[in-house]
């Protein structure tokens, strides 16, 4: 199967009209609710590989590309090691330290290539999501909305407390802002949306069942 014979497959999506896949930045849950809209059909497979651990995409190859990529954002420490490592010896892992670029890619954009691309993902570990605000830093932010804007003598504009807020909870600060039911109390974090706060459960899930499987391999636990 060749390179247009492969785009007719998954949706003739080379059409010259097709206004499809042509933005500069979409934050990544908008991405997710219409992957058809933004991601072209090679790379997504590997975007959903990607987002079912955790793991952000920041940008991917597009129709007038020679060859398939998808870059990273937010990567975990542990992620980071593994692709550091794998770019010394396969280039097909990326990493940047000056760019700070680094993510997965291949030759052409054909079928096999698709497939490549996807199996390049399944070397990383699910992680935690990093779209979160501590109590602290969600109750600064809180207390300084309404604030008046100032200059600072580096030519910042910040903004400087509200006054009405200044006696203000974080449980007030969660019901002004509507964000009560992304707050877990025990980790002290209120996360960015419902999306990311399902990515962290579905982190804990991961390691409760890394829990149980081991201890299901316990002879004495499997005697009994």
């Amino acid at each position: 199967m060749n390179i247009d014979e492969f785009k007719k497959m998954l949706g003739e999506s080379n059409k010259n009209d097709d206004t499809r896949y042509q933005y500069p930045y979409v934050e990544l849950e908008t991405v997710i609710e219409n992957p058809d809209e933004y991601i072209i059909p090679a790379c997504l497979p590997a975007c959903r590989a990607l987002w079912d651990k955790n793991i952000e995409t920041f940008m991917v190859s597009n129709n007038d590309d020679e060859d398939l990529y998808v870059l990273l954002a937010n990567v975990s420490a542990e992620n980071i090691s593994v692709l550091r490592e794998l770019a010394q010896s396969d280039p097909r892992y990326f990493f940047d330290d000056f760019r700070n670029t680094l993510g997965i890619r291949v030759k052409g954009m054909t079928e096999d290539s698709m497939k490549e691309l996807t199996a390049l993902t399944e070397v990383f570990k699910i992680q935690d999501t990093v779209r979160f605000h501590s109590e602290k830093d969600f109750l600064e932010s809180y207390k300084i909305t309404g604030g008046e804007l100032e200059i600072g003598e580096d030519g910042t504009i910040y903004r400087k407390p509200n006054p009405t807020f200044a006696n203000a909870t974080i449980q007030e600060a969660l019901e002004k802002t509507g964000k009560s039911h992304l707050y877990v109390a025990e980790e002290g974090k209120i996360y960015e949306s419902p999306m990311y706060l399902k990515w962290h459960q579905r982190y804990k899930q991961s390691l409760q069942d890394v829990v149980m499987t081991d201890i299901s391999d316990i002879p004495s636990h499997k005697a009994m």
